[in-house]
């Protein structure tokens, strides 16, 4: 199973990886419209956040303070790894999409790699943030998994 990162172009002219049974997740600005795909996909998933730097918002500059406001939530953390595991476990590949193909994208790419995806090597330039946020995710799920395992009853 691979998984690829592309951009919002890609997904337009199809000029990705593609069989009917591929997973999209699309992830665009918050004023964006998300682009109708030219392939048919078996699911498509869409998530609206910023590419905003990793950092604490002290640190963002002011004219950036709308985008730090707009970054991933937990939330859409948390529903992307969902996302990365059932298609593992299902056999499916990945398609992920943002604007330039390269840093929201690029990070899902970084962590589905690490949950036992193949790599196809494109050209990426991972959100530190986003990336972050998707392995705290796993990190949580994780413990959650181990407590349930491993509780005993006093």
């Amino acid at each position: 199973m691979y998984i690829q990162n592309v951009g919002y172009h890609d997904i337009l002219e199809g000029t990705h990886r593609h069989t009917e049974d591929d997973i999209l997740i699309q992830i665009l600005d918050p004023y964006m419209e998300f682009p109708t795909p030219k392939y048919k996909f078996k699911e498509i998933h869409q998530f609206t956040f910023s590419d905003v730097p990793y950092g604490s918002i002290d640190e963002v500059p002011e004219k950036y303070r709308q985008m730090w406001e707009n970054r991933i939530t937990e939330k859409q953390a948390h529903d992307i790894v969902t996302i990365i595991k059932e298609s593992h476990k299902k056999g499916l590949n990945i398609i992920v999409q943002c604007f330039a193909g390269s840093c929201r994208s690029g990070a899902v790419v970084e962590v589905a790699i690490m949950c036992g995806y193949t790599d196809l090597k494109e050209y990426r330039k991972p959100n530190a943030y986003v990336e972050q946020m998707l392995i705290f995710a796993i990190l949580e799920d994780f413990n959650d998994d181990a407590k349930k395992r491993y509780q005993t009853k006093c």
